[in-house]
């Protein structure tokens, strides 16, 4: 077990080192003068302008400036945000309990919703309930989320002023209503995914069960549909379903 996981946290670290190596070098691709896309603005004296050049470290290499950028994130410094003139560290820190909070949310709405679409879909198999659901789920988990968050904006706040578009309180803050108005959309854009993922593998992972010998003889005995659906299939089924979930729990509070 040890070695297993000895192993699974090399590969891990290879694939962030290969993500952040790939990604450093994209950026740096990026045409344009990067002082000034930084600065927001080419009225710039040559000493502002050498400033942000040698404070980006563009006086050197690609590969050195990878290397101190490598050595400052070991060390906790995830560099300077010159847009919002403050650390980077800092604004993660203020928006990771609502980030943390919403996508808890989330999956309290995704998970139910997604098991018991997925069960449907499967016990009522090539019915007309499935091709809906299949065909909901799977445009669903195509789209994009940005661009689901935009169409709910467009509707909810610029056509019809029903939700705001920004600017999200604690309730203690805010107050309840308030706040409920201000976390639907984002709750809302978050979860659709997370409802047609669990549908998809909800789905996949009760085709498998009924194919099984002990649900074949369940039916055989003539034990009733609801006792072989809920009592067998569902029960069974959920076996990966939950170990999808526990890595998604992990992965969001790493």
């Amino acid at each position: 077990m040890g070695k297993y996981l000895l192993k699974r946290v090399g590969q891990m670290v290879i694939v962030v080192f290969i993500v952040t190596l790939l990604t450093f070098f994209l950026v740096d691709m990026v045409p344009g003068d990067i002082v000034i896309n930084v600065a927001g603005t080419d009225d710039l004296t040559e000493e502002e302008y050498d400033k942000i050049y040698h404070d980006l470290n563009l006086d050197k290499s690609t590969a050195t400036r990878y290397v101190i950028w490598l050595k400052n994130l070991l060390h906790g410094d995830l560099g300077y945000s010159y847009i919002y003139r403050r650390p980077v560290w800092t604004m993660l820190k203020e928006k990771i309990p609502t980030t943390l909070y919403l996508s808890f949310l989330s999956m309290l709405i995704s998970v139910p919703l997604g098991v018991i679409f997925g069960s449907i879909s499967a016990i009522r198999r090539k019915k007309p309930s499935d091709t809906i659901i299949t065909l909901i789920a799977n445009i669903c988990n195509c789209l994009p989320q940005f661009w689901i968050g935009i169409m709910l904006m467009l509707f909810f706040s610029f056509r019809h002023n029903w939700l705001p578009s920004i600017g999200f309180g604690w309730p203690a803050r805010v107050g309840w209503a308030r706040h409920i108005k201000t976390i639907i959309m984002p709750v809302l854009c978050v979860s659709l995914g997370g409802i047609a993922g669990f549908t998809r593998q909800t789905r996949s992972a009760m085709l498998e069960v009924i194919r099984q010998d002990y649900i074949r003889t369940a039916r055989s005995k003539g034990l009733s549909r609801g006792k072989v659906n809920f009592k067998h299939m569902i029960r069974n089924g959920l076996i990966p379903i939950v170990t999808i979930l526990g890595s998604r729990i992990a992965r969001m509070l790493s």
